[in-house]
């Protein structure tokens, strides 16, 4: 982790307050998630404020706790490969940076930071792809404050740090093997790719005004499907073990249902709720076939 984005940083230890100015992270958030040196002080290598600045940007978004904690100790645990993509150069930046970084690269990313840290920030948001009905309510409401303060989500998660040098972080919600719904889940998915080939290869550039008959009748065809794929995904949801599992099958639900209530007035745009929910399944199906 070597000094990714701290080149505007003076010395080598610093105190919470230091690396809460230096990245514009709170200061509880810092005590909170930040592994301090002890016994003389709490104090802070100066290479984690590049780890401040990514937290300050996930809980700008709102990430749950638990995807912050499992999203830092994976940083923490892979600095170079994580912080090449998730921070670049690390000077500055913010929710635009980070977005544009994670969704201009999408591809790159999922291999290259892993499948905890990538399920994490899914789950917490972080690729945001932002619901209608959400979207419409603070339309309605009107833009908030560009200073007001974003809480940090409270729920109670056991940590995901490292208590020593070199010790591997503990997953906050990774399940020890495969969930017994990985199996189902799989097998339905397989199902559906196959239900949802034809439309699959329309042309989702055209927007609804401008579709064929053919298209059309293809795209209307696929909604009641897309909807049976969006209920099972919970009811898998509701039967899985795995925490982690269990946050991914209900993102990709919501995806999915989103998406299909907007084919009917498609706008090419709206294509972007569709790659979310694939990007959403794919972590699903690395959380079930991945050996941990």
């Amino acid at each position: 982790m070597t000094g990714i984005g701290t080149e505007d940083v003076p010395g080598h230890w610093l105190t919470a307050a230091e690396v809460a100015r230096a990245s514009q992270l709170r200061e509880d958030l810092v005590e909170r998630f930040l592994p301090a040196m002890q016994p003389q002080e709490n104090l802070y290598s100066r290479d984690l404020v590049s780890v401040a600045r990514f937290v300050r940007v996930l809980t700008d978004l709102g990430t749950p706790t638990a995807a912050v904690e499992v999203a830092v100790a994976e940083l923490r645990a892979r600095p170079d490969a994580a912080f090449s993509v998730a921070l670049g150069s690390g000077g500055g930046g913010g929710r635009r940076q980070l977005n544009a970084k994670l969704t201009g690269t999408r591809a790159r990313a999922w291999k290259t930071i892993g499948v905890t840290t990538a399920a994490a920030l899914l789950v917490g948001g972080v690729v945001a792809v932002t619901l209608s009905g959400r979207h419409d309510e603070q339309t309605a409401a009107g833009p908030a404050p560009s200073n007001a303060a974003k809480p940090v989500p409270a729920e109670v998660v056991a940590p995901a740090v490292m208590d020593e040098p070199g010790a591997k972080p503990a997953q906050a919600f990774a399940a020890a093997k495969p969930d017994p719904v990985c199996a189902q889940w799989q097998r339905a998915s397989a199902g559906y790719d196959g239900r949802q080939e034809a439309w699959g290869k329309t042309d989702h550039r055209v927007p609804a005004a401008r579709w064929s008959p053919k298209q059309r009748s293809v795209t209307m065809a696929v909604i009641p499907v897309m909807r049976e794929q969006a209920a099972e995904l919970r009811r898998f949801a509701d039967n899985a073990n795995d925490p982690l599992l269990v946050g991914l099958l209900r993102a990709q639900s919501r995806y999915v249902d989103n998406y299909a209530a907007k084919l009917p007035k498609f706008e090419p745009a709206d294509q972007s709720t569709w790659t979310a929910a694939t990007v959403i399944g794919g972590a699903a199906k690395a959380v079930c076939s991945t050996p941990r």
